[in-house]
């Protein structure tokens, strides 16, 4: 999110329908709601990344049957509420290392578990001055992150 607008923040469909591509691509910039470019992939070792689910919530768990479960987008707004950050939207997520691609000319969908391993990274470059807000994924079954949630490492470089 821009830090001197936080109703403007990126758009992964802006970022698809902009760049023709449904996956993160070198050089290419995630665009804002609003078609701005505030990011650009600069290296990646892995290659593998997601622009269409959304972020996991309370209400998607409160369907399966299962309350106040870990997710995506309560993590976000709580890294927010730490630094007194208010949103101006709920921006849908860059889901970095996840592995769902399209499976068939349908359009169908697979989750497959990441083939990032420790070490790998991706390297984005600001364009704006931003409030950029990272949520390692809180699934703790199948095969989405090997069925148990990873840490993160995250450097900010000037």
């Amino acid at each position: 999110m821009k830090r001197e607008d936080p109703h403007e923040y990126t758009s992964p469909a802006n970022t698809r329908g902009r760049n023709r591509c449904i996956y993160p691509e070198l050089g290419k910039p995630f665009l804002s709601n609003r078609f701005n470019p505030l990011l650009v992939l600069e290296q990646d070792t892995v290659g593998v990344h997601d622009l269409l689910y959304a972020a996991c919530d309370d209400w998607m768990y409160r369907s399966r049957g299962e309350m106040n479960h870990p997710n995506c987008r309560d993590n976000f707004n709580a890294a927010l509420r730490e630094i007194d950050f208010q949103p101006g939207g709920q921006p849908d997520p860059h889901n970095l290392f996840q592995n769902s691609p399209v499976i068939d000319l349908e359009g169908h969908l697979e989750i497959r578990e990441s083939p990032a391993k420790p070490g790998d990274y991706v390297v984005l470059r600001a364009l704006e001055d931003l409030v950029v807000v990272v949520t390692a994924c809180s699934v703790d079954r199948g095969v989405l992150n090997g069925g148990e949630p990873k840490e993160l490492l995250l450097e900010v470089h000037e």
